[in-house]
């Protein structure tokens, strides 16, 4: 005759050697787990949000001249630094290099 056997799921086997629980508890144990989860999401993204943004204390002309020397153009001829739209009260600026990609 045939070797065939019944496939044991792990998912089936754990269900029912555990006792079951109230449904209450379960949903409320979910929402607390998809509330942490929310929260740890947030708490990630301002943690990127600080390591990316940088601000310079100096002036704009200041900040052109810091990078042109660093990335030896002493006149400044290959950059450009351009005043773009910002919220009421603040100042930002576009630099650009025509030797650097992206």
């Amino acid at each position: 005759l045939s070797t065939w056997t019944p496939i044991k799921s792990h998912m089936w086997i754990s269900q029912c050697s555990q006792p079951s629980q109230g449904t209450h508890s379960s949903s409320r144990d979910r929402r607390a787990r998809m509330e942490e989860r929310a929260q740890k999401k947030e708490e990630n993204w301002m943690k990127e949000q600080t390591r990316r943004r940088r601000v310079w204390r100096g002036s704009a002309q200041a900040f052109k001249c810091e990078i042109d020397r660093r990335l030896d153009d002493a006149e400044g001829n290959e950059s450009t630094l351009l005043r773009i739209r910002a919220k009421q009260g603040k100042t930002r600026w576009l630099w650009s290099s025509r030797c650097l990609k992206g």
